[in-house]
């Protein structure tokens, strides 16, 4: 682990795992990193996310379209479903608000049967207000092949300790 600069600038070391995402706000390190578990996306994740979302588009409506690098005649995950599973692998006990999504690449398909995880890290910590801060992390969303599906940088609303 490195040496980094936290919000109050003393000298703090970037933490890895679990524990690391449960502190508040003042206690996080830019440089701090969590690597989740994994969630395998079934076909019927995508039938009940497009059906609930409305989403009609022809690459998780027709399987086997727009899937290419994905095993044939899978419907493609659409990418707010990956984003959502991905905000579920990660803890966020602190986490009062999603604030804004920015920077969201497509880079692989996600099809049924991939098995998703997530690689994060704060990027960004700034005071907000007397009782939550921000916090930025730029998030990593690979499949079982470690292939990098998907990126995007989370601003999150973040608890500070409550006194």
């Amino acid at each position: 682990m490195r040496p980094v600069s936290s919000t109050a600038g003393t000298e703090a070391r970037a933490g890895e795992g679990v524990i690391v995402w449960l502190r508040p706000f003042d206690e996080l390190a830019v440089g701090d990193r969590y690597v989740s578990g994994g969630r395998t996306v079934t076909e019927a994740d995508i039938v009940r996310f497009a059906a609930l979302a409305g989403e009609m588009s022809p690459v998780s409506g027709n399987p086997g379209l727009y899937t290419e690098g994905t095993t044939a005649g899978q419907a493609g995950a659409p990418a707010l479903l990956a984003l959502a599973y991905s905000i579920g692998l990660v803890p966020n006990d602190r986490v009062a608000a999603l604030r804004r999504v920015h920077d969201l690449r497509l880079l692989v398909p996600i099809a049924a049967g991939d098995t998703i995880r997530v690689r994060c890290e704060i990027l960004r910590l700034a005071p907000w207000t007397e009782d939550y801060g921000l916090v930025t992390g730029g998030w990593t969303i690979v499949n079982q092949d470690d292939a990098v599906a998907m990126t995007v940088e989370l601003e999150a609303v973040w608890q500070r300790a409550r006194s």
